[in-house]
């Protein structure tokens, strides 16, 4: 071979090396792959660490946190939903696993992107909870046009600064998309469960547990809500500010926080914003004597102490430590699981888009949820019947 022959061969060589550089820093994005959202019109295949598969089955225990180093969590920690009104009212969430080091390749193929809603105006990225003092998990599937704004929301009102998304066999998966438009995608650390790994009935309920056991002692508070949930706290007051509050106290172990449950208000297709949209709530109604089971808005959704956390009994109730007790916004200890009686939200509330439109609710159906108890029509038509009024707090929020 000439000497010119193989200087060209050098050439093509480090001309090919860069290329592949350059294409590889072309796919860097800014949670894992962004930028592989402008892609999916064709076939595109993923590489994702996922976690280990957990095997089991269910019981009447709650889900407890594994030992550091033991990777799985046993079907014994598996709990049942506490009843059937539990169950009708448990997250909107499908099909997936839990735990397994490894790689798995994920593809999926849409014909058109789904629709993005982008927030119109964005406050600068300020530097809020730069300890972290308070973290949301978050179990989602298949709703990145839902977490725009709920992300929006939280991140810019609130200060939010970690947000754990447990991806229960997104397609596309969800850190395959751009969030930097609207947060510093920094604050998102993404975990992705393949719809292929094995499950249990309380899935959900095991996405928590794991997610404190893997992130819990970064944080002081961990909060468990959903994307159709959002944070409201009134009076100028701040979520930060109520919680250390009750860090005062070392008997308080968690904060249960009431629903404000919001009705479809008649609308049929999804709207670009939830928040200034669904301005009709159902009332609340409360009986004498209190039942021992709640109604809707009677609900909590819960904040841990990461210090004072045992289980997962709920998705809507977490276990504390022995001596150490969930409260309400008024420090009144809750005795009742799921359900805070009476509902107050004199300081703190959840907004609970429940139902949205009618095309959201078939979508929510259909992606099934992750505790083998997806919504239904019945379900709906329970919440449009419901006394309503008008509630529009949310509505005043921007971004």
């Amino acid at each position: 071979m000439s000497a010119l022959n193989s200087s060209r061969i050098s050439k093509i060589a480090v001309s090919t090396i860069v290329a592949l550089v350059l294409l590889h820093l072309l796919f860097i994005n800014d949670t894992l792959r962004n930028a592989y959202h402008d892609q999916f019109d064709d076939e595109v295949a993923v590489e994702i660490e996922v976690p280990q598969p957990a095997a089991g089955t269910g019981s009447d225990t709650a889900v407890k946190p594994a030992d550091a180093l033991a990777p799985t969590v046993d079907d014994k920690h598996a709990p049942q939903a506490n009843s059937e009104l539990e169950a009708s009212l448990s997250q909107d969430f499908a099909s997936t696993t839990t735990t397994s080091t490894g790689a798995v390749v994920a593809s999926s193929s849409t014909s058109s992107l789904p629709y993005l809603p982008t927030p119109s105006a964005i406050s600068p990225f300020s530097e809020g909870d730069t300890e972290e003092y308070l973290a949301i998990c978050l179990v989602t599937k298949n709703q990145y046009p839902d977490l725009t704004e709920w992300l929006v929301h939280h991140y810019h009102h609130h200060a939010i600064r970690r947000f754990y998304i447990m991806d229960d066999g997104s397609s596309p998966i969800l850190a395959t998309y751009n969030y930097s438009s609207f947060i510093d995608p920094a604050a998102i650390t993404h975990r992705y469960y393949a719809p292929e790994l094995p499950r249990v009935d309380v899935q959900q309920q095991v996405y928590y547990d794991e997610c404190m056991r893997l992130f819990g002692t970064k944080h002081k508070w961990m909060a468990f809500i959903d994307t159709d949930e959002f944070i409201e706290v009134k009076n100028g007051e701040t979520i930060h500010g109520i919680l250390k509050d009750f860090e005062k106290d070392d008997k308080v172990g968690g904060l249960g926080i009431n629903w404000q449950i919001h009705t479809s208000g008649g609308l049929l297709k999804r709207p670009e914003s939830a928040r200034k949209t669904f301005t009709t709530c159902i009332q609340d109604i409360e009986t004498k004597p209190y039942p021992e089971q709640g109604l809707k808005n009677q609900h909590i959704k819960s904040i841990v102490r990461t210090s004072k956390y045992k289980a997962i009994r709920t998705p809507h109730e977490v276990e504390v430590v022995d001596g150490a007790v969930v409260v309400g916004e008024h420090g009144d200890v809750i005795t009742r699981g799921s359900w805070r009686i009476p509902t107050t939200r004199a300081r703190i509330s959840i907004h609970h888009y429940a139902s949205k439109s009618k095309e959201e609710f078939e979508a929510k159906i259909n992606r099934g949820n992750a505790m083998a108890t997806p919504k239904s029509w019945e379900w709906w038509d329970d919440i449009e019947k419901y006394p309503q009024m008008e509630c529009k707090e949310m509505a005043s929020y921007e971004p």
